[in-house]
C-alpha cells in the first residue's frame, strides 16, 4: 500500500457503509480525511446501510433484482400481480419524475455485464470484509453458510463458506475506529457542489479531492447526469424467540426473492422487494408493501411465526442507489472530484474493495484487479 506523496486532504460525502471504508482506506495511505454526513450519525437508520440484508452472499452471481434482465423480467408485471415473485415495484410519483424516465433509458440502453469475474469479485469483498471485521474486533460478521430455497423448503443450492453480519454494527465500529486515527465526522452535514466546489450550508469545504459516496443522493449532488436512482428495499428485523426451531443459517427463497438473515442468536433479519421511487427522497414509505412483506414471510417460510415475532415487528425501508446494470460507479468524474456510489443491494459486501480502489486512485496506486473496469463511470459516458 502507498502512502501519499504529501498529506492530502480528501472529503468524503456520505456516512454509510461505504463512506465510512472509503474514510478507513484513504486514511490507511496517509490522507486527512473529513466526512460529511447529512443525517445526525453515521449509518444510522436512514442509511441503507442500516437495514441491508447483512449476507454476503459470494457464492451468488448477483444480488437480485439489480440485473437489467431481471429488472426487464418484473418491469413486464407492471399492471399485473401474479403473485409473490413480483418483487419490484414503481411507485406512483415516479410518472411525473424525469430523472426516472431518464434512468429508465439507460437501463434500455445498457446489457448484463457478462463479463464481469463475480466469481473473483465476490470472493474478494469477502475475504475483506472478514479480514477488516476481525481486526476491528466488532461487527459479528462471521462465515454461517448459506442457502437457496424454494417456497416449499427444498434445498435448491448451499455454500458453507458464505458469510454475513450486521452491516450497520460494522460500519459504527469502522467509523470509531477511523475517528481515533484522526477521521473528522461532520454530521447534519447537507453537502452540494456548486460552482466554488464543496459547500456546506454556503461554507465552502476545502479539500484536495472529493469523493461522493452519498448512496441513492449521489446523482442530486452532481453537475452532470450519473444514472443511480433509488431502489427502496423493505426488511423486518425480528427477535428469536424459540432459537431451537430457528434455522440457523442464512437463506434465500427463490423465485420469491425473500432473503432471510440469521444476525445472530437474538436477531434474524426478513429483506424483500425493491420499490422505484422519486430521485427528490422524500417519498413516504408504502405501506401495502410492508403488509405484503409480511404476507411473503408468511407464504415463503410458514412456520416463522413458530420461531420469532416478526408479525409485531415494524418494518424498515432504505433507498438503494441503483446502476442500470447492477455494478457501482467507481472513479474520476473530473479534476479532484471522484465517485463511489450506485452499489445498489450490495453496498454491505462491496464497499471494501471498493473504497480500496478509489483511494489507490487518489493516492496514485495502479495496481488492481481486472475486474474493476466494470466499475468504470465512462461505461455510461460519463
Amino acid at each position: 500500500m502507498r502512502r501519499a506523496a504529501r498529506s492530502l486532504h480528501v472529503a468524503v460525502v456520505g456516512g454509510g457503509v461505504v463512506g465510512v471504508s472509503t474514510a478507513d482506506e484513504l486514511l490507511r495511505r496517509g490522507c486527512t480525511v473529513t466526512l460529511l454526513e447529512a443525517t445526525s450519525e453515521v449509518a444510522g437508520a436512514a442509511s441503507a446501510t442500516h437495514g441491508n440484508a447483512g449476507t454476503l452472499w459470494k457464492s451468488l452471481r448477483g444480488t437480485t433484482p439489480c440485473e437489467p434482465a431481471t429488472l426487464w423480467r418484473t418491469l413486464k408485471l407492471l399492471g399485473r400481480d401474479p403473485g409473490h415473485e413480483k418483487n419490484v415495484f414503481i411507485n406512483n410519483s415516479c410518472l411525473t419524475d424525469a430523472a426516472f424516465y431518464r434512468w429508465a433509458l439507460a437501463l434500455a440502453r445498457c446489457s448484463n455485464p457478462s463479463d464481469y469475474d463475480w466469481r473473483a469479485a465476490h470472493g474478494d469483498a469477502q475475504r475483506y470484509l472478514m479480514e477488516r471485521a476481525a481486526a476491528l474486533g466488532a461487527g459479528g460478521l462471521r462465515v454461517a453458510g448459506g442457502e437457496v430455497r424454494s417456497s416449499t423448503g427444498a434445498v435448491l443450492s448451499s455454500d458453507a463458506g458464505d458469510a454475513l453480519g450486521d452491516s450497520a454494527l460494522y460500519a459504527k465500529a469502522l467509523a470509531a475506529d477511523c475517528k481515533a486515527r484522526g477521521l473528522h465526522v461532520w454530521t447534519n452535514a447537507s453537502a452540494s457542489l456548486t460552482a466554488n466546489g464543496l459547500e456546506v450550508d454556503g461554507a465552502s469545504v476545502e479539500a484536495d479531492a472529493v469523493v461522493l459516496s452519498a448512496g441513492a443522493r449521489t446523482a442530486s449532488l452532481l453537475p452532470m447526469y450519473v444514472p443511480i436512482h433509488p431502489l427502496r428495499g423493505y426488511s423486518i428485523t425480528a427477535t428469536v424467540t424459540r432459537p431451537e426451531r430457528a434455522p440457523a443459517a442464512s437463506f434465500f427463497v427463490d423465485p420469491e426473492h425473500l432473503y432471510c438473515t440469521r444476525l445472530d442468536e437474538k436477531r434474524i433479519r426478513f429483506t424483500c422487494y425493491g420499490e422505484f421511487v422519486p430521485l427528490s427522497g422524500r417519498t413516504p414509505p408504502t405501506a401495502a408493501l410492508e403488509t405484503r412483506l409480511k404476507k411473503l414471510i408468511e407464504y415463503a417460510v410458514p412456520h416463522a411465526s413458530e420461531w420469532s415475532d416478526y408479525r409485531e415487528c415494524g418494518v424498515w425501508h432504505g433507498d438503494r442507489p441503483l446502476t442500470p446494470d447492477g455494478l457501482p460507479l467507481v472513479g474520476q468524474l473530473a479534476p479532484g472530484l471522484f465517485i463511489n456510489a450506485g452499489h445498489g443491494f450490495n453496498g454491505w459486501r462491496d464497499a471494501g474493495i471498493t473504497a480500496s480502489f478509489v483511494a489507490a486512485l487518489i493516492v496514485g496506486e495502479d495496481d488492481a484487479p481486472a475486474y474493476v473496469g466494470a466499475w468504470a463511470p465512462g461505461r455510461f459516458n460519463l
